[in-house]
């Protein structure tokens, strides 16, 4: 099987089904970016209330920066390691 379906069969397990349904909501979110925001984020709990909006924007301001460089170079996302 390929990694695709592996991921796609994680998301309907008991511990990611609920939340995948909720971001798969969203406009523009499917199954994998779901997964991709869910497993990279982890357990928002543990930051705490504030602590958690902290890291979703975070990473959604790095998500948009690295769309913006691939569209308007026009060239494949090339990851930096933050300094």
């Amino acid at each position: 099987r390929d990694q695709t379906a592996l991921v796609r069969d994680l998301a309907t397990g008991e511990r990611y089904d609920k939340s995948v349904r909720l971001l798969c909501a969203i406009p523009g979110i499917g199954v994998i970016t779901a997964m991709e925001l869910l497993t990279e984020l982890g357990d928002l709990r543990r930051f705490g209330r504030a602590g958690g909006k902290r890291a979703i924007v975070a990473v959604a301001r790095r998500l948009l920066l690295a769309v913006r460089q691939v569209l308007i170079s026009g060239q494949p996302y090339q990851y930096q390691v933050p300094a």
